[in-house]
């Protein structure tokens, strides 16, 4: 039994879990984002910072495109991720970073799961994800935000910050939606039970893995002496689309 598989299973139910996605989803967040991302069939969706691609199939099983592209600079999970990727008709996963992305495509739709934050330079990042969608595509992501936060790559960036950055990258806002609670409440029940099963998640992990993980509970629940990462970071899911030029169909 997978001790860590077993609690996000038992918190977030069978869906969540299935998924084994590296970013945070809460129930129902798969059907949320396929409606967010709903285009016509035969198109392409572009899974920015995929991890293991399961999110980004599934959601392009769900919204019935053609063709699926995925990318994340971490290369070992990059390799996870063809593998998953393979089960989909047509199917391409590349290692690249959001600066580095370099693709001939014009994307219908993107997602990006709680990776985009996670760039050097976001504004960067924006337009050149921007460069590889077709005029009036739609972009899901969810950012961690924190006044004054410099941890986990929040940075102390806000919900205006990122607004503007994508009004620079050439997107129009559809949707900033402050998903704070829910995340707050459904986080808070993940990482209390991973710390009940301390002596399990040790005994299967090891004493470096596990007490990773175990340290990591800790600082989101403020039992490190410090100020609850959950109780100082909000959570925000963007819809924007991608500005349409004269010339764009």
């Amino acid at each position: 039994m997978d001790v860590l598989a077993d609690i996000q299973r038992r918190v977030l139910g069978d869906e969540i879990a299935d998924l084994r996605c590296g970013g945070f989803l809460e129930p129902g967040d798969p059907h949320s984002i396929a409606q967010a991302l709903s285009v016509s069939r035969g198109g392409l969706l572009l899974d920015a910072g995929c991890g293991n691609a399961r999110l980004g199939v599934e959601t392009a099983n769900r919204i019935g495109v053609r063709r699926y592209v995925g990318f994340d600079r971490d290369e070992k999970i990059v390799t996870v991720a063809r593998e998953v990727a393979r089960a989909f008709p047509e199917a391409s996963v590349f290692a690249a970073s959001f600066e580095s992305a370099d693709f001939d495509l014009k994307a219908d739709a993107a997602l990006a799961l709680d990776s985009i934050y996670l760039a050097d330079e976001p504004s960067i990042a924006l337009r050149n994800l921007g460069s590889l969608l077709r005029g009036g595509a739609t972009l899901y992501f969810t950012v961690y935000v924190g006044e004054g936060v410099q941890e986990g790559g929040v940075r102390g960036r806000t919900e205006s910050g990122w607004l503007a950055a994508l009004t620079t990258a050439g997107f129009e806002v559809v949707d900033c939606n402050d998903a704070t609670d829910q995340w707050r409440h459904w986080a808070r029940q993940l990482h209390s039970a991973r710390l009940e099963a301390w002596d399990q998640v040790v005994g299967q992990l090891g004493p470096v893995a596990g007490l990773q993980r175990l340290r990591t509970s800790r600082r989101m629940l403020g039992r490190d002496g410090r100020p609850a990462f959950l109780d100082i970071v909000r959570r925000a899911k963007i819809v924007a689309t991608k500005s349409r030029r004269p010339n764009d169909r």
